[in-house]
């Protein structure tokens, strides 16, 4: 279903469309609207293919056209319109020889009318050797590069078929800056991220849904800094793998600022309901100078208790500035940061 509103969000107008499984991304431009989405197969119905439809700027079809394997691809994700009567379709096409969870990206260029379907100007596929991904979203960066948003495997797939939301930053040569991996939860089964805005600040805004893998779901919206942090200096950790949302808040410190050669104490406290990380495993506490420089790092052993508690660090001799305090789990699992200011 298409839905326009007004400035106030009252519907305009309303439009269903036959056998279109799922509208997921959709852009505008003075031709009218595309969307892209999935579609059940013509003649395989338990398959789907990718899909786009166009209309004009009422919701009246245009047209609409569907493309992939015999099996279940996944959807076009993102869908944008280019200069010169093209478009830009991304979505994941099933990998057949590889297995049911593995998904090619395939992208292609497409010319169209207003009164004729589109015909392939340019196509090809990517597979990630060791990882699948989904791009969900894909937009203009002020910097002239891009950003990309979906859903990701790391190289543990198989033991491991947690689907991590992930963001990709490109510059304008297509060559990737950076990559993350984010969570909502450390449990989370299911965490996309669906669609992404530039900030004036030239962080990044994105949305999505996280599920628990029994079919509880939750919105989720997650505010990144320019290079794609929760919480400023993500990208000094050499050994980052992924950022959890859920427990940001959780760690607190005090004095801030600390006078140099005194002792710094750090609170932990609840944010979520249920077991905290550093009840039945191991974290770590590192402290980095603004370069990336790991200045200290105390592991902190089990609690055997989700309740609060209060941790004394005692820093080396620094000199006057500015430092980051992360708290990570042993394997480049991110939970919280704070800055830390020494005079």
């Amino acid at each position: 279903m298409l839905i326009k509103t007004d400035s106030n969000g009252d519907i305009v107008w309303h439009k269903f469309f036959d056998e279109f499984a799922q509208f997921t991304h959709l852009d505008v431009n003075e031709d009218g609207i595309i969307v892209g989405g999935f579609t059940w197969h013509p003649e395989n119905g338990a398959g789907t293919n990718l899909a786009l439809l166009m209309t004009d700027h009422e919701g009246n079809e245009l047209w609409r056209y569907q493309y992939g394997n015999d099996a279940l691809d996944q959807r076009v994700n993102p869908v944008q319109f280019m200069d010169d009567s093209r478009i830009l379709s991304i979505g994941g096409v099933h990998a057949l020889e590889f297995g049911w969870i593995d998904f090619m990206i395939r992208v292609q260029v497409l010319d169209y009318s207003v009164t004729n379907p589109p015909y392939v100007v340019d196509s090809y596929d990517i597979f990630p050797a060791e990882d699948t991904f989904g791009p969900f979203s894909l937009i203009d960066v002020s910097d002239g590069g891009l950003l990309m948003s979906g859903v990701g495997r790391d190289e543990n797939a198989v033991e491991d078929p947690t689907q991590h939301g992930m963001v990709i930053k490109f510059d304008n040569e297509g060559d990737s800056l950076w990559g993350r991996y984010y969570n909502h939860t450390a449990d989370g089964f299911s965490n996309w991220l669906n669609d992404a805005v530039e900030l004036p600040d030239g962080g990044f805004a994105l949305t999505g849904t996280s599920e628990n893998g029994f079919g509880l779901y939750q919105i989720w919206l997650l505010r990144l800094d320019s290079l794609g942090c929760l919480e400023p200096g993500c990208h000094l950790i050499t050994d980052l793998e992924e950022q959890y949302t859920d427990l940001m808040g959780s760690l607190s410190i005090f004095p801030n600022p600390l006078q140099i050669g005194k002792a710094l104490n750090i609170s932990f406290q609840p944010k979520v309901e249920g077991d905290m990380h550093y009840q039945d495993e191991s974290t770590v506490l590192r402290m980095y100078d603004m370069t990336g420089r790991v200045l200290h790092e105390e592991v902190l052993p089990p609690t055997g208790s989700s309740d609060g508690f209060i941790h004394r660090m005692d820093i080396p001799q620094l000199a006057s500035g500015q430092y980051i305090l992360q708290w990570m789990g042993t394997e480049g699992q991110w939970y919280d940061g704070q800055g830390v200011v020494m005079e």
